[in-house]
């Protein structure tokens, strides 16, 4: 990493930089634009097959989780720079609420 904390190599000219950091930015928007369809199926699955128990925890993950995506959006829009850098890790907190509802509503399936 270069030292001043471009994802760039230093040998590499400022063209090639900006062209490397807006490629990685729109890598950072998909990302957010799939968190966002990541919230309408949660939504949507809890409102057209709502879990036989704990329903109301369900929702109040999937409203917690529409939050977070919209700090997120906001935040990537904003700090673009640091975005490119850190929005990947909001993948674990995709991977949380995934499973935290996987488990809210397994425990309560009577297959399982």
């Amino acid at each position: 990493m270069a030292p001043d904390n471009n994802p760039v190599d230093a040998s590499v000219g400022p063209d090639v930089r900006a062209v490397v950091l807006d490629h990685a930015w729109r890598g950072a928007q998909l990302q957010v634009a799939l968190r966002w369809v990541l919230v309408g199926f949660t939504a949507v699955t809890i409102l057209t097959f709502p879990p036989a128990h704990h329903t109301v925890l369900c929702a109040a993950v999937a409203a917690g989780y529409a939050l977070w995506a919209a700090a997120v959006t906001v935040w990537s829009r904003r700090a673009r720079a640091s975005a490119v850098r850190m929005v990947w890790l909001a993948l674990f907190v995709d991977v949380a609420v995934l499973t935290t509802l996987t488990l809210l509503t397994g425990i309560a399936a009577p297959q399982s």
